[in-house]
């Protein structure tokens, strides 16, 4: 065999080029290595001096790196942070107990659940609810099952918390008296028709902003108010609308105000010309007892509405714009508010809510 049939060409500069990257590598991992060691430094240092909201953000940063596999160190992080009321880690600490997919929750759920649910956590209700019918983690208590399948149903609306709820409250569907909420409960809860349904759920959010339901916020109205699933009466549209251009319960937001506004003037202008018509989209609206002259009234205050949302809107540049719409899309609204006089304990205790 030749002795120069296999010899390869030795460019050193190219050579002096592949150590280089290969130091830079070296060096850059190195550096990786000792900023994560410095991360979980801050991090249990941050667990020392008991900041714990920080310390659950830095132990969520580490947890997405893929240089950092200490998992158990995170795990005892996350659970320290929710022995101490860290909203995001009691949440991570509730859906480790939880099975979304069987519909089963463990006993360990219990202490998580029930600090979400005192803190307005909407998505933490059935499953306590869950646990106090059944006695998971907890006494049996079927009065404190009931009253929290009623929070789920109406800020989730959530359709298995609805109906628990109608098995434990089998007295409202003989309700025949004059109460306001109680019927529009009775509505929400026996009603097959969703569009009476979401128009009581507004009633009902109606009723906490004019503080006729003492025991919440106006920004449980707001998380009620989200979380109706495309009602076409106009009412929700024009309710919400106004909690954001004045900052009842939310943020102001005017751009996405307006938006609403738009919304309802469109329904409301639907609604009123087929008023008189025997359609669908009417015929549900005048069994509930509302009378015409209350949508043309919200019609000529949505057109007004509107005006100022405008108004205030023209301060926004382009780019605002998409930032409140950006915040307004990514909000979830999760959390409930409720009075100061009414902790979880008292609701729980009192079961307001009651015919």
């Amino acid at each position: 065999m030749n002795e120069h049939e296999n010899y390869i060409e030795i460019d050193l500069d190219t050579i002096d080029r592949y150590l280089e990257y290969l130091k830079l590598e070296d060096e850059l991992t190195t550096e990786y290595e000792h900023c994560i060691q410095k991360c979980v430094e801050s991090m249990r240092s941050a667990l020392d001096s008991e900041n714990y909201e920080t310390a659950y953000r830095i132990a969520k940063k580490l947890e997405e790196s893929s240089a950092f596999s200490n998992s158990v160190e995170i795990e005892e992080c996350y659970k320290i942070c929710a022995e101490h009321d860290v909203v995001e880690a009691l949440i991570y600490e509730m859906e480790q107990y939880i099975d979304k997919k069987r519909k089963t929750v463990e006993p360990e759920a219990f202490p998580y659940l029930y600090k979400l649910a005192g803190l307005g956590y909407i998505k933490s209700f059935r499953w306590l609810a869950d646990c106090y019918k059944y006695g998971i983690g907890c006494g049996y208590d079927c009065e404190k099952a009931k009253r929290l399948y009623f929070e789920g149903m109406l800020f989730d609306n959530d359709e298995y918390c609805r109906k628990k709820y109608a098995e434990l409250y089998l007295e409202i569907e003989e309700y025949s008296g004059n109460d306001k909420l109680i019927n529009a409960i009775k509505i929400i809860v026996c009603s097959i028709n969703k569009n009476k349904a979401d128009y009581k759920r507004t009633e009902i959010a109606e009723l906490i902003l004019e503080g006729k339901l003492a025991e919440y916020r106006p920004e449980s109205a707001c998380a009620l108010l989200n979380n109706i699933d495309g009602t076409f009466n106009g009412m929700t549209d024009y309710l919400l609308g106004q909690c954001l251009l004045y900052g009842i319960g939310t943020k102001i937001n005017p751009v996405v105000a307006k938006c609403l506004f738009e919304d309802a003037i469109f329904y409301f202008s639907l609604i009123l010309k087929r008023w008189d018509d025997n359609c669908s989209e009417t015929n549900y609206l005048k069994s509930l007892s509302i009378k015409k002259e209350d949508y043309l009234s919200a019609y000529d205050e949505a057109i007004l509405l509107l005006e100022e949302a405008k108004r205030a809107e023209n301060v926004f540049d382009d780019l605002t714009e998409d930032i409140a719409f950006e915040e307004w899309y990514k909000a979830e609204p999760l959390f409930i508010k409720r009075a100061e006089n009414y902790s979880l304990d008292d609701i729980l205790k009192k079961g307001l809510v009651s015919v």
